[in-house]
């Protein structure tokens, strides 16, 4: 098959989806959720820069919530079996929304530490329940596609946000925070309108839930645990390579913003054609090993290349590219591999557990990093391993294509 031909037939299955006006409300929502967590961030470190909130607060806070989501995922989880994932999502995603509103026109800015926490906390508990929306809209023939577009439609979310709140600086020095709080209020209201205009769920069970019955076990809790290391090798590497070119090459360090233009735009252009590469029976674990392969050996040959005039720019721009495609790749094979295992009955579990394994990853990652960049050269042999590490786990955990939730 020609490029052309791959391409033309990928925005075909673009414009077939986007016929689905429930696809179309789930992506919608999807920027406005990732537009208001890029607007929060950037809106956090400015005011950090500004002098508001002390980056030890800061640093503590975004802490101790990657902590607290270990324990709330879970809890998300039988809320959403509970009462149904739509309605769970409307409430929550409403919540952060009243919670920045009033930060904004009552609360004064020496509470922003405490407020902060508490959108974490929100957004942690709504994982579950979100993710299980998207994987009910998302089930049938084209899900990769769908699955596909909302990950593109996040990435642009996320871009949108940062922009907006860089501009809303420039332009209101003196009330730009304010704006910018109420307007990331607004986008979770939304959020939550379009999040309501979706089929509700199943009755609700009357039953108590068990906690102790329908977590992943065997195989597809291997899995989850491989996906962790994988992810806590892409984000580390990704940021890792600015990192250790500013430290170590003080020759490369006008090449840092280059390295992470190519990583995050290569790895934007590999989702674009997720939807297709995805399709195929099997494909996601395929692209696993391949993305896992790309960053591990990537990892590897930073670690022993030189890197030095122009032949050192070339190098690392390949290594920029290498490490965003694998990335990409490896992360959205997980993604995806795990919204076909999540089926009805324990959906929100496995969701849960899927977003234990992220929470992992920022808790480990940043550690693994400083480690790794500490220790030079060899770190980089390290992350490498890592990869191959959790690629290979991967893979075993995927060797038998089952679903069934008794490993």
């Amino acid at each position: 098959m020609t490029q052309s031909r791959f391409l033309s037939e990928q925005l075909a299955d673009y414009r077939t989806i986007l016929a689905d006006s429930k696809v179309r409300t789930i992506l919608s929502a999807s920027v406005l959720n990732t537009f208001g967590t890029g607007l929060y961030s950037a809106t956090f470190v400015l005011w950090v820069l500004r002098g508001g909130v002390t980056v030890s607060t800061l640093t503590l806070v975004l802490s101790s919530g990657a902590f607290l989501a270990l324990f709330l995922a879970p809890v998300g989880a039988v809320v959403a079996e509970r009462w149904g994932a739509r309605n769970v999502s409307v409430a929550l995603s409403a919540a952060r929304g009243a919670l920045n509103v009033v930060l904004a026109l009552v609360l004064p800015p020496s509470v922003l530490a405490g407020v902060l926490l508490g959108v974490l906390v929100l957004d942690r508990l709504a994982f579950p329940a979100s993710q299980a929306v998207v994987q009910r809209v998302s089930a049938g023939a084209m899900q990769s596609s769908v699955l596909a577009a909302r990950q593109l439609t996040q990435t642009f979310g996320l871009a949108a946000g940062a922009l907006v709140a860089a501009i809303f600086q420039l332009a209101v020095p003196e009330s730009w925070f304010g704006w910018l709080i109420v307007l990331n209020g607004v986008s979770f209201f939304v959020n939550a309108l379009l999040f309501a205009r979706l089929p509700a769920d199943a009755a609700l069970r009357p039953q108590k839930l068990p906690w102790t019955d329908g977590w992943p076990r065997g195989r597809i809790a291997l899995f989850l645990a491989a996906l962790a290391i994988v992810d806590i090798a892409g984000s580390a590497t990704g940021l890792g390579l600015p990192i250790y070119l500013s430290i170590h090459h003080n020759s490369m360090i006008g090449w840092v913003g280059v390295a992470v233009a190519v990583t995050t735009w290569i790895g934007t252009g590999m989702t674009f054609f997720a939807g297709r590469l995805f399709a195929p029976p099997g494909a996601s674990r395929r692209y696993l090993v391949l993305g896992t392969l790309l960053v591990g050996a990537a990892c590897v040959l930073i670690g022993v290349a030189p890197v030095s005039g122009n032949a050192g720019v070339v190098t690392i721009l390949l290594f920029a590219a290498a490490i965003g495609a694998g990335a990409a790749l490896a992360s959205f094979a997980g993604y995806y591999r795990v919204m076909e295992i999540a089926e009805e009955g324990y959906r929100e579990r496995v969701l849960a557990s899927y977003g234990l394994s992220g929470s992992l990853q920022r808790l480990i990652a940043p550690v693994v990093l400083s480690a790794c960049i500490a220790i030079g050269d060899l770190g980089w042999l390290v992350f490498g391993a890592v990869a191959m590490a959790g690629g290979a786990l991967a893979s075993f955990a995927l060797g038998t294509q089952r679903s069934e939730n008794d490993g």
